[in-house]
């Protein structure tokens, strides 16, 4: 066999090894923790029904109705909810419904109080619109819990944003 062919071969080799030991590497009972993913510019509409795009960290009127983009991430792990939470004296929270599909939901899913609760082992990745209608001035936390099922170990998690509304 000339010295090329050999060359060719024990490249495929390899490649079919690494991609052997790739396949036989893959777990299907991984655990793995859920990740947040938010848009970095909001939609605003103004008081007045004006619309534009502005950053995260701008600060908002009071009467400005914001639209965050949001997706939650199982990864490995399916996921089971995903739930904003705030001060409902300060904040509205709800989903979009037209933003998302109703048939990948369960009860007690509640879009217009921004808690979802998924069917079981089907949805590893989800994303839909956050409504944000500011009822007080000042800086406010909402909080963005997502669970997914790879135990109490790696789930759920929870981050924060904070607007601040003037």
């Amino acid at each position: 066999m000339p010295h090329s062919m050999k060359k060719i071969t024990l490249s495929i080799l390899s490649l079919i090894a690494l991609v052997a030991m790739t396949l036989s590497s893959c777990d299907t009972g991984s655990k793995s923790t859920p990740v947040f993913y938010g848009a970095s510019k909001i939609i605003r509409t103004t008081s007045a029904g004006l619309c534009d795009t502005v950053l995260i960290t701008d600060t908002f009127a009071l009467g400005d109705t914001l639209r965050w983009n949001v997706v939650a991430d199982g990864g490995f792990n399916a996921l089971i909810s995903f739930i904003a939470s705030c001060d409902t004296n300060a904040l509205a929270l709800s989903f979009d419904s037209e933003s998302v599909d109703p048939s990948v939901f369960i009860q007690p899913t509640d879009l217009d109080h921004a808690q979802i609760y998924f069917r079981t082992g089907e949805i590893f990745l989800w994303g839909g619109w956050l409504r944000i209608i500011p009822r007080k001035t000042g800086k406010h936390d909402i909080s963005l819990t997502i669970a997914n099922d790879s135990g109490a170990d790696y789930s759920p998690r929870t981050w924060t944003y904070s607007p601040v509304i003037r």
